[in-house]
């Protein structure tokens, strides 16, 4: 299957709208900012999936016998387990894209490992339009700056179908923790070195603790989990004290007061917590995490 035009899937069949960048539920149409809350334009991710999937069906059914896709069940897999941000947007959109393309659409979650497994297993599977990556930046963004050697090229063994949606991570720490701010929690763990665990549960939750490790030039100690809701759990319970994770994860649990919210990975604050500064603003000139979900087809 060649390299699919994104673009052109984008505007296949619905118009644009304006998402939060912490994207809400999938055709909600995101709430107006409030003071530098920022809105974040891209494509309905309906739009770009029944658009774009239409041409990778035809693109990999071009190769085989003369018929109409899909005539069976298709398969996203999904790079990250039930629970996780990945899962709740892919699942977002799943029963009505079955009902656009009168097929079953199967959820496979494959987690672990960064994302390897799912995604290795896509990179293995036939180009015929059946299969699918449901993932993040994770696969195709961190692991390739985290890992020498990867069971997957990245870009050799995969076609680019949709952008799914671009969202943020939140800097949560546990309610018992003294602070209140990323400067506090730097000073804090300047104070306490070695003795805050930041919890990750992915590449990219990492890759932004460590950047947040290096710029303030403190010690914390980070402990892996094999999802990012696993992790946050135990931020909750206290096991943890601090996590970098995205919006969708950590969201719910900031506004049932199950955690804290004291930062925004994102250059501007984000309309759907305006009050929640960003990491930049609070003395870290540069600091920007971002997020992003996407589809991919085996090249």
């Amino acid at each position: 299957m060649a390299v699919l035009p994104c673009l052109q899937a984008l505007t296949a069949r619905r118009g644009a709208m304006t998402l939060a960048r912490d994207y809400g539920a999938a055709g909600d149409a995101a709430p107006e900012p409030k003071g530098n809350a920022m809105k974040h334009t891209i494509m309905p991710r309906r739009a770009a999936l029944f658009g774009a999937l239409g041409l990778a069906g035809a693109q990999g059914a071009a190769a085989q016998p003369a018929g109409r896709w899909p005539d069976r069940p298709i398969r996203f897999i999904v790079a990250f387990p039930a629970g996780s941000g990945t899962d709740v947007t892919t699942r977002n959109f799943t029963d009505a894209l079955s009902a656009e393309l009168g097929q079953p659409v199967v959820v496979d979650n494959r987690g672990g490992a960064n994302g390897f497994i799912a995604s290795e297993a896509v990179a293995r599977a036939r180009p015929d339009g059946y299969t699918f990556l449901s993932t993040a930046n994770t696969t195709h963004g961190s692991n390739p700056a985290l890992f020498h050697r990867l069971p997957y090229d990245p870009v050799a063994d995969f076609a680019p179908v949709a952008l799914i949606g671009v969202g943020v991570l939140l800097v949560v720490v546990n309610n018992d923790l003294p602070v209140r701010s990323m400067r506090e929690l730097a000073d804090y763990a300047r104070a306490n070195p070695g003795k805050l665990n930041f919890a990750s549960g992915s590449a990219s939750s990492r890759v932004a603790g460590e950047m947040f490790k290096a710029m303030a030039g403190v010690d914390m100690v980070n402990v892996t989990y094999r999802s990012n809701p696993l992790g946050i759990t135990d931020v909750i319970g206290g096991v943890a004290q601090v996590m970098f994770v995205d919006a969708t994860t950590s969201m719910p649990q900031a506004r049932e007061g199950r955690v804290r919210a004291i930062g925004v990975t994102s250059r501007q604050r984000v309309s759907m917590m305006p009050d929640v500064p960003t990491v930049e603003e609070q003395g870290f000139p540069g600091y920007e995490m971002l997020s992003w979900n996407a589809m991919y087809a085996p090249a």
